[in-house]
C-alpha cells in the first residue's frame, strides 16, 4: 500500500469527480465505480476488480489501511470525516469509499463453458 495522502480541500479534483459519477449513477470519467461501505471494500478486494484508490475518513484510517495493507497498488487519501460525509451517497456513511475499476469481459469469454446469459 502506498503511503496514505491527505485530502482536505472539497475542490479536490477526485472528490469533484466523485460526487459526479454518484450523482450520476454510474462510473467516473476514468472508469471506475464508487463502492461505499466496508462490505463492498472487501467485496472488491476479494474479486477480479482492481481497487485505484480508497477515501478513508480520518475516524477509520487505521482500520481501512489495515484491509488494504498487502496491496501495493491501492492509494489511500484520508479526509476529515465532515468531508467525507459531504461526498458519500450513504445517509450514514461507514467512513470509507472505494473506486473499483470493473472487469471488462469480450463476447467470448461471457459464452464459454455453459456459462448462464440474460439478453434483453
Amino acid at each position: 500500500m502506498a503511503a496514505a495522502k491527505p485530502v482536505s480541500s472539497p475542490r479536490n479534483p477526485l472528490l469533484r469527480e466523485v460526487r459526479r459519477a454518484i450523482a450520476r449513477g454510474g462510473l467516473t470519467s476514468a472508469g471506475c465505480a464508487v463502492a461505499e461501505t466496508f462490505h463492498l471494500l472487501e467485496e472488491a478486494l476479494q474479486s477480479d476488480c482492481r481497487v485505484e484508490f480508497v477515501l478513508a475518513a480520518e475516524s477509520v484510517r487505521t482500520t481501512v489501511e489495515s484491509r488494504v495493507r498487502p496491496l501495493a497498488e491501492v492509494q489511500v487519501l484520508v479526509l476529515p470525516d465532515s468531508l467525507l460525509r459531504e461526498v458519500a451517497a450513504t445517509e450514514t456513511s461507514q467512513g470509507v469509499i472505494a473506486l473499483v475499476r470493473p472487469p471488462q469481459w469480450s463476447l467470448g469469454q461471457l459464452f464459454r463453458g455453459a456459462s448462464l446469459m440474460v439478453v434483453l
